[in-house]
């Protein structure tokens, strides 16, 4: 029997209580893990880091949010940051017949290495920095939740875009309850973190404040952000920034 409409209106269940979900997907291929390690591969060994032999991958493949229209106006020098599902919906889109694909993550430590490495910073840079930005774009779909330092990292993305570059950013963050978010909403954010959100689902994080990071990592001629779900536990932050001339 559901529950009476004035509830559902007051207490969004679904929203609050779909990651649970996610959160038992990812216990389960935690514990699948373990027992293929221990018992099929027996290799107990690398049970000392179940941080690098689970890496939670599965936790995308539920995540909300049509991607088209936010890449489909990319233009010139481009980074498409994104997961493994979404770097596989954009090859069927044909992206990497536009795009030229590097592997490497956010950090400035693996992505200044592979830009040196492919040439982009042969002209543009010296010493691991931009002097004048290397991206038109950047696009970064459903990753900063994962990032170890999201500030640094928005700030370093931030150095290599170019004045009048874009940023395309979606991603779930911390519940803006003070606002237009919820307490419960909030609240539910805390209690799947501390049952383990973080760890087996890849050190994805719930409560970020990734559109502060984003408005604070520099100036910007416009800063262009909405809230989908707002009242729920996995609120989605959508939009563009463009950097200032």
């Amino acid at each position: 029997m559901p529950p009476p409409p004035w509830i559902m209106r007051v207490v969004p269940f679904p929203s609050l209580l779909g990651p649970s979900f996610l959160l038992g997907l990812g216990m389960y291929h935690f514990t699948a893990t373990i027992l293929e390690i221990n018992f099929i591969k027996r290799e107990p060994r690398k049970l000392l880091n179940l941080t690098q032999t689970y890496n939670g991958t599965e936790m995308s493949q539920d995540m909300p949010g049509p991607l088209d229209d936010l890449v489909i106006r990319c233009r010139g020098v481009v980074s498409i940051w994104t997961g493994l599902r979404t770097a596989e919906e954009c090859a069927k889109g044909g992206l990497w017949r536009q795009y030229h694909a590097l592997l490497y993550s956010g950090e400035p430590e693996s992505l200044i290495p592979a830009l040196h490495k492919s040439g982009i910073l042969g002209t543009n840079g010296t010493a691991g920095a931009a002097e004048n930005g290397v991206f038109d774009e950047i696009c970064c779909l459903r990753v900063l939740c994962g990032v170890p330092h999201p500030k640094e990292t928005i700030q370093g993305l931030y150095s290599l875009l170019k004045p009048g570059g874009r940023v395309v950013v979606r991603g779930h963050f911390a519940n803006p309850w003070r606002t237009e978010g919820s307490i419960v909403g909030s609240a539910m954010q805390f209690l799947y973190s501390v049952a383990g959100w973080s760890f087996f689902l890849g050190g994805c994080e719930l409560q970020r404040h990734t559109a502060e990071f984003l408005r604070e990592a520099g100036e910007w001629d416009k800063i262009q952000l909405q809230c989908e779900d707002p009242k729920g536990v996995i609120p989605f932050v959508v939009g563009e920034l463009i950097k200032k001339r």
